[in-house]
């Protein structure tokens, strides 16, 4: 550091302040030590800690914010300020976001839902959404091995998509176009920013975004394919990872990442 720019550390306290000397060089390095920050958050510890309670708890009016109905029970981890919406709002809101992580209020705490559950698909090509039901039990009963949660257990329709985001894995029955002229079933999926494990009879697709994350992650820090889905499957379910599928999914991420200089 040259002394036409001097570095302004009256403020500093010098408990606070590391003077690291370089060998060979006349320049001084000052340093604010990482206990400095922590102190200045300490006051506020309480309130944050509060501020983390409350968003664990509904208010005390669950009114949708899009169209204020009361009793608004969905609310999205991935929207900002996670807003409490209706069945209909959280479609409509989520039609072009499909892949975003919702959560539902049973009445004692709010569990990890899906999309899928709130519609009754994701459109690939120009379809809509359609509302379906939604069943949750109203009692209480242990997981046990041969049952899935209900964010984690796949539709009924064997012809269903298994679709991998960064933020979790998701189970969708997808609506293609069918009209005339259009595009077979795998174009429209990357059309809609899904990369297929195979292009005959789609099964698993991958989204750009998770195939960019993984490349980043594998170059940077030598993160193998199964360690990556490892992490995914804790991010789908921190609680019942091993819930998460994982045999249909890892033989096809290191053939798409293969592909993704075509992309570029």
């Amino acid at each position: 550091m040259d002394d036409a720019s001097p570095l302004r550390t009256s403020r500093i306290p010098k408990s606070q302040v590391c003077i690291i000397k370089h060998p060979g060089a006349g320049n001084v390095c000052l340093t604010v030590l990482q206990n400095s920050y922590l102190e200045e958050w300490l006051p506020y510890k309480s309130r944050y800690l509060s501020v983390l309670l409350d968003m664990e708890a509904p208010p005390d009016v669950m009114a949708c914010f899009v169209c204020k109905a009361e009793g608004a029970p969905y609310r999205c981890m991935d929207c900002a300020h996670r807003p409490l919406s209706c069945k209909t709002c959280c479609i409509k809101q989520h039609k072009l976001r499909p892949f975003h992580r919702v959560q539902k209020w049973n009445g004692r705490f709010f569990e990890d839902f899906t999309l899928q559950l709130v519609s009754s698909g994701c459109p690939a090509g120009e379809g809509s959404w359609e509302d379906a039901a939604s069943h949750v039990d109203d009692e209480w009963e242990d997981i046990k091995e041969s049952q899935q949660l209900a964010h984690l257990n796949p539709p009924d329709d064997r012809n269903y998509l298994t679709a991998v985001d960064t933020g979790s894995v998701h189970f969708c029955n997808v609506q293609y176009c069918n009209c005339p002229g259009s595009e077979d079933s795998h174009l429209q999926l990357t059309m809609a920013g899904l990369f297929l494990a195979m292009t005959k009879a789609p099964r698993t697709a991958f989204t750009f975004q998770v195939l960019e994350d993984f490349i980043r992650d594998n170059v940077e820090c030598g993160t193998s394919t199964m360690n990556y889905y490892s992490k995914l499957q804790r991010v789908t379910s921190s609680v019942f990872p091993h819930l998460v599928p994982v045999s249909a999914i890892t033989p096809g991420l290191p053939y798409a990442t293969s592909l993704m200089p075509v992309k570029e």
